[in-house]
């Protein structure tokens, strides 16, 4: 959730593959942590796995995004030196994010205090590494079996799941 082209492939792409593919029913998305980039990343991680417990998984992901892209503007803007490791993402910051979605502060912080779901990122952090190998990159996506890294334009993700699409 820190990787500045992940917000940039949140902000300029994948909101348009949701709405395009997956709020049509064309295409199934799947998302699995790649949290990698220290303690912030990977309590972010499952502070998304644990709003999912109460159906608020892509609200919550996408509000964490939302934060880590105005990171990246002031990060550019050079008002911050970095958005990775900066103390942002917090259990403070976790909790606001479950209140502001209406969910229940108190069952979501039971979860997130317990790491419930740090198995969980860690398995994911395996499966991407075993998936990826050594070119282990953030944002790395797959559409089906080709491999699409780095933030692309949503121009390239539309092409390649057309083409998919079309050997059906």
């Amino acid at each position: 959730y820190q990787c500045p082209f992940c917000a940039r492939f949140f902000k300029e792409s994948e909101s348009l593959i949701r709405k395009n593919y997956v709020e049509t029913g064309k295409v199934k998305l799947v998302n699995k942590d790649l949290a990698f980039l220290g303690s912030e990343s990977t309590a972010a991680a499952q502070a998304a796995e644990c709003a999912k417990d109460q159906g608020k998984y892509w609200q919550y992901h996408d509000a964490i995004y939302e934060i880590e892209y105005a990171e990246v503007e002031k990060v550019l803007a050079g008002q911050l030196a970095s958005n990775e490791g900066n103390g942002n993402l917090n259990r403070n910051l976790f909790q606001k994010i479950a209140s502001d979605l209406k969910m229940n502060v108190d069952e979501f912080s039971t979860c997130f205090d317990s790491q419930k779901y740090a198995d969980e990122v860690e398995n994911d952090i395996n499966e991407a590494k075993a998936a990826i190998g050594q070119r282990l990159s953030t944002p790395t996506i797959f559409v089906n079996d080709k491999m699409i890294q780095g933030a692309q334009p949503y121009d390239v993700f539309a092409e390649t799941i057309e083409e998919a699409l079309s050997k059906r």
